[in-house]
């Protein structure tokens, strides 16, 4: 039969690496997960503290965890803490369902660059650009076209995720609490490259309740790839002080509501929906002071461009360029703009947008319909 298994380390992901390096890439403080793909196992976690480790450059951002949980047919969490330093995830839940977290408390996971790899500093990285600051990460031979094993310099993305689902379905994150999940700078732990929930790859049917995220580098971010992505709704919760979004809603993604929400500082935009996106939904949701992110204690405004408390726009690959988000709805949706806010609404489609009940105050434009051919 299946069997939970614990583990700071993944053999499979040895690869040619020797076996201290794939250890300290791939760590996992709680590995569960059956012995076969095709077995399902029941996962309970009461009362339970992950601490990760002191060391915030260990670890790879697809691989280590404090806790990942894979082939679950029922998952109960209840009062889980999960900290510490390193890439990766705080929790992973993949190829799972019936997946219910209550009191869920993430909080101060900062990762750093690998050994030898340079020091990130506030001049540099806002000079080599917030998204096109280079880091190193490690690939296996065959991974990604490879040759060998080894260190290679690469665009950074997401180092960090606190909770990440993946192909997984019916998940309740009900009274989560998420803190602090950030990139170690010269300068102190900033929201940087590290973001609160991830939802991707073929889920659906995911819950977020009467939670808190905080200090992010997005504190909800839903990328429809796989199959797709549907059937997200995100409710009674507060989102503040994300770099980029509060919440981001694109590619192949169906239904992402957003009800009774506040979101709070945020560099680009409360919420963004981009790409073939189909039926979507903000609704009696508050968002504020937006293009500021607090960097410690002080107010700053990281990013020049379209600084938004909704955004509409097409999608960001090739493949999606000429995609827009369809059946968009806004309803009572107020937006409080701050210093740094360019539009209370910005649709940069050609999306017929429904909209009722929107007030924006503060923002140097209420509302702004910008969309031009690409022809």
């Amino acid at each position: 039969g299946a069997e939970a298994i614990a583990s700071c380390g993944d053999p499979a992901l040895a690869g040619g690496a020797p076996a201290g390096l794939s250890a300290y890439l791939s760590t996992r403080t709680l590995l569960i997960r059956p012995e076969s793909d095709q077995a399902r196992i029941s996962v309970t976690l009461r009362n339970i503290r992950i601490d990760r480790g002191n060391d915030p450059s260990s670890g790879a951002r697809s691989e280590a965890a404090g806790i990942w949980i894979g082939h679950a047919r029922k998952v109960d969490l209840q009062d889980v803490e999960i900290t510490g330093g390193g890439k990766g995830f705080g929790l992973m839940v993949v190829d799972s369902a019936n997946v219910t977290a209550r009191n869920l408390n993430i909080h101060d996971m900062v990762w750093a660059p690998y050994a030898g790899d340079a020091e990130l500093t506030l001049e540099r990285v806002r000079a080599q650009g917030w998204n096109t600051a280079p880091v190193r990460e490690f690939r296996f031979a065959g991974q990604q076209g490879v040759k060998a094993d080894g260190f290679q310099g690469v665009r950074v993305q997401e180092q960090l995720s606190c909770v990440m689902i993946v192909r997984s379905t019916n998940v309740v994150l009900d009274k989560m609490r998420i803190k602090g999940c950030g990139a170690r700078f010269a300068e102190g732990n900033l929201p940087w490259q590290a973001d609160g929930v991830g939802i991707g790859e073929s889920s659906a049917a995911i819950r977020i309740s009467r939670s808190a995220i905080a200090d992010t580098w997005e504190g909800v971010d839903v990328v429809g790839g796989g199959v797709g992505v549907k059937d997200i709704a995100i409710s009674d919760t507060s989102i503040d002080n994300s770099f980029g979004y509060g919440v981001k809603g694109g590619y192949t993604l169906r239904n992402l509501t957003v009800t009774d929400s506040i979101i709070s500082n945020s560099g680009l935009a409360g919420v963004v929906i981009y790409g073939p996106v189909v039926g979507a939904a903000v609704v009696r949701t508050k968002i504020g002071d937006v293009g500021s992110v607090r960097f410690g204690t002080m107010l700053q405004r990281p990013w020049q461009q379209e600084r938004a408390g909704v955004l509409i726009e097409q999608g960001s690959t090739a493949a999606t360029a000429l995609q827009y988000p369809q059946g968009v709805r806004l309803e009572n949706v107020q937006v409080r703009g701050g210093a740094n806010c360019h539009f209370g609404l910005l649709n940069i489609t050609p999306t017929r947008l429904r909209r009722t009940g929107i007030t924006v105050s503060g923002c140097e434009a209420d509302r702004q319909d910008v969309w031009k051919s690409p022809g």
